[in-house]
């Protein structure tokens, strides 16, 4: 990981402020004061992730799935306590989903076209997992998700390719729209909208010449669904467009 001396100067400049006095006695440390600095030093290293590549990350989108993160929290935190559902259910109330079956693509052949990728760029469908957490312990990452008690997170893998010799800016986040999975052709669910810097929903990137990177959607499932696992849909659809994928 790699700060630059500015960075450095102006995180260490602020503990200074707050840690010291007019005079030699060090001044006593709030708690609020303290986790001022835990978040600002928390941003900058954010921002400077070796892992993310020097990928400046925009503060009002931050904001923004902060407080996504934080209304998907609450909403978990408030649902009513109930008896596991049978495999196969249909979608409950806790996770709206309008319509049933496999959306039209539209005359859209691929994940490309859909996101309107430029020439020399790819983006497949790679596999899924089943876990408890995402990462899961020993994975690289800034954020991580945790499955509600009696759940599990169904991660579906893509693979976003850049072949040219030239590095390529790409938001996927402006086109995302909504991403509905169908499991076992009845139980349907919403995409969970994350943090995670590799989530494709939210996803904006400069991706260097002739490299590659994993992105990923997940979906909160009862666990008695992912005992067993015959069929996966996903359906993509924004203001003008559709796509689906049968990814099993």
């Amino acid at each position: 990981m790699r700060l630059s001396k500015r960075n450095c100067v102006l995180i260490l400049s602020l503990i200074m402020i707050l840690m010291t006095g007019c005079g030699s006695a060090m001044q006593e440390v709030t708690d609020e004061q303290m986790n001022l600095i835990g978040e600002y030093a928390a941003v900058q290293l954010l921002k400077y992730d070796a892992n993310s590549r020097s990928r400046l990350v925009d503060s009002e989108l931050m904001e923004k799935e902060e407080k996504r993160q934080a209304a998907w929290e609450a909403a978990r935190e408030k649902k009513p306590a109930s008896t596991p559902k049978p495999e196969g259910m249909g979608a409950v109330d806790d996770t709206p989903v309008v319509g049933v079956g496999i959306i039209e693509n539209q005359g859209i052949a691929t994940l490309e076209e859909y996101y309107d990728l430029p020439q020399g760029l790819s983006l497949t469908y790679s596999g899924y997992q089943v876990c408890e957490s995402y990462p899961q312990e020993g994975e690289e990452g800034v954020f991580s998700l945790d499955a509600s008690e009696g759940k599990k997170l169904l991660v579906l893998s893509f693979r976003i390719e850049n072949a040219t010799e030239n590095d390529q800016a790409v938001d996927l986040f402006s086109k995302a729209g909504q991403q509905k999975i169908t499991v076992n052709g009845d139980y349907i669910r919403n995409a969970l909208t994350t943090m995670l810097l590799n989530d494709i929903s939210t996803y904006e990137n400069t991706l260097s010449a002739n490299s590659g990177e994993e992105l990923v959607l997940l979906v909160e499932v009862e666990q008695a669904v992912t005992n067993s696992i015959d069929s996966i849909v996903v359906n993509f659809k924004n203001e003008s467009k559709a796509f689906t994928i049968q990814a099993l």
